[in-house]
């Protein structure tokens, strides 16, 4: 995404606000992200628990890269973040 992507105003209830920013720094995203990955999932048939499951592989292939870095193995990178992050 870029600045010149279209912007959309939105109200929805304080509650939820609080649960996408609550998930979206679980997830180490801005609240944008969080709220622009979990449509895109909606639109791809992908339900909340598939992009979960996907979230928490990507991160322990990452934590383990990490251990074999503290073992000595080689210098690691972040994780990618789920595939609707990628555009």
């Amino acid at each position: 995404m870029t600045r010149e992507d279209p912007q959309l105003k939105l109200r929805l209830p304080a509650e939820l606000k609080e649960k996408l920013a609550a998930a979206a720094a679980e997830s180490g995203r801005s609240i944008n992200a969080e709220v622009v990955g979990r449509l895109v999932a909606s639109f791809e048939g992908r339900g909340d628990l598939e992009t979960r499951l996907q979230e928490m592989s990507e991160k322990i292939a990452y934590l383990l890269r990490l251990a074999q870095e503290g073992a000595g193995g080689e210098a690691t990178t972040p994780p990618p973040g789920p595939k609707s992050r990628r555009r």
